[in-house]
């Protein structure tokens, strides 16, 4: 089976065969004259006209040039060889963040009960511990069990650095897009549903990354970041932000379980903002943007965030409490409240750059906590996540297979191009011998 990567480069060297078949069917033909005696005091002329003919002259030669450009635009157009392509293989996809370890035994289990005959690849994804994106493939017919299974865990890094649903994604359509021999790519992504893995945008990526419905397995369950039921005393929040602030920071509190709201007299305010809607409650912001720059908050914990942008100069008050730092140990945030008839503040000062919402989750739900003492309704940490990974990777339509033919790679198969090129060469030296022979 052969496929095209760019058929319309394949069309215009169609087109351009035309043009050698137009100029054999234009001769040039020497006008007919009558001699007058007086022909003898002219000089001759030698003016021709070109004619069109029904049929062209130099077959052979006609034959090589048409050649020579159909060859040539199928060389351009990424023509390869994929072989017979038939039936539906599948790929799999298992989650080997950070945010899996603790669930690390039911992958095992459910990944035993999802290979079958159509299974053609199993990557595992994960990161290597300097925080880059690492894939390992394993053979669907020899899964590792026991100490082989343990030897695979999840290395446990900071909340920032777990897997992102989006690098599933991409190692779905690096694997898909190799794969030769079916016309069907039926996809399944193993994983747990965590915010921690979301990113804004990611259903419009989806789409573009695989262009039919995915499989999500999700698995329940795992350690979660030791919040105590008992503690949970959900309030509403007053969220003074900028407009451009303003909504990510209103969905983060709705995911927690919040109820944000913009009118005066909750117990607690968020005031998010840059220097000039902070106020008195960030002194000497405008005296510069600070040190030790390098875009990442500080949970007191000791766990880092990234997306912290440029951090500000000045300092809280003195009598603030310090939920929140810069990764350099300067204050990120603050906390002062409540007094008498004065609610808890929480100051965060932003530059232009706020964490992305899963990692943003992690920052508020401490930040609220250390400043103000406030902890979520829910004691589920994962809550809502996975009716959104559902309709992410599943889609309206549900899950489908994808013609192998739509994502496959240009460099999967034989490439034909160096052959073709080769076969052009050929023809155009060929061509070159007969136009010399010609008188």
């Amino acid at each position: 089976m052969i496929e095209i990567a760019r058929p319309a480069l394949l069309g215009a060297g169609a087109l351009a065969a035309l043009l050698p078949l137009a100029l054999h069917l234009l001769r040039p033909q020497e006008r007919d004259r009558r001699l007058l005696p007086t022909a003898r005091f002219l000089s001759r002329e030698t003016r021709t006209r070109i004619r069109t003919h029904r049929l062209p002259d130099h077959i052979p030669l006609l034959i090589l040039r048409m050649a020579f450009c159909l060859i040539l635009g199928a060389a351009l157009s990424g023509m390869r060889w994929v072989g017979p392509a038939e039936g539906v293989g599948e790929i799999l996809i298992v989650d080997r963040g950070p945010g899996m370890a603790g669930v690390w035994s039911e992958v095992e289990a459910a990944l035993s009960d999802m290979v079958g005959d159509h299974t053609l690849a199993i990557v595992l994804v994960g990161r290597d511990p300097d925080g880059s994106v690492t894939s390992e493939s394993i053979a669907p017919a020899r899964l590792p069990e026991g100490e082989a299974w343990t030897a695979l865990s999840p290395i446990e890094l900071g909340p920032g650095e777990d897997i992102r649903l989006v690098d599933l994604l991409g190692q779905l359509r690096l694997v898909g897009g190799g794969l030769v021999g079916v016309e069907l790519i039926q996809a399944r992504i193993l994983t747990r549903a965590r915010w921690s893995s979301w990113h804004p945008g990611t259903a419009l990526l989806r789409e573009e990354i695989w262009p039919a419905g995915i499989g999500a397995e999700l698995i329940n369950g795992g350690e979660l970041l030791g919040q105590d039921p008992a503690d949970a005393t959900g309030k509403a929040i007053r969220l003074v932000a900028p407009e451009h602030l303003e909504s990510t920071f209103w969905e983060a509190l709705e995911l927690w379980g919040y109820e944000p709201t913009r009118d005066e007299g909750p117990e607690v305010e968020l005031i998010v903002g840059a220097s000039e809607e902070l106020g008195a409650l960030w002194l000497g912001a405008e005296e510069g943007t600070g040190a030790n720059e390098d875009g990442k908050y500080l949970l007191l914990d000791g766990r880092t965030i990234p997306g912290a942008g440029r951090p500000f100069g000045g300092s809280p008050p003195v009598n603030a409490r310090i939920p929140l730092l810069r990764s350099g140990g300067r204050p990120a945030a603050a906390a002062t409240g409540p007094g008498l008839d004065e609610p808890c503040r929480i100051t965060l000062p932003v530059n232009g750059e706020v964490p992305i919402l899963g990692d943003l989750l992690i920052l508020m739900d401490a930040l609220l906590w250390e400043g103000c003492g406030v902890r979520r309704v829910s004691n589920d940490q994962e809550e809502g996540a996975p009716d959104l990974w559902h309709s992410i990777l599943e889609t309206a339509q549900g899950v489908g297979p994808v013609p192998a033919e739509l994502i496959r790679d240009e460099q999967a198969g034989l490439p034909l191009a160096r052959l073709l090129l080769a076969v052009a060469f050929i023809l155009a030296l060929v061509e070159f011998l007969r136009v010399r022979r010609i008188p």
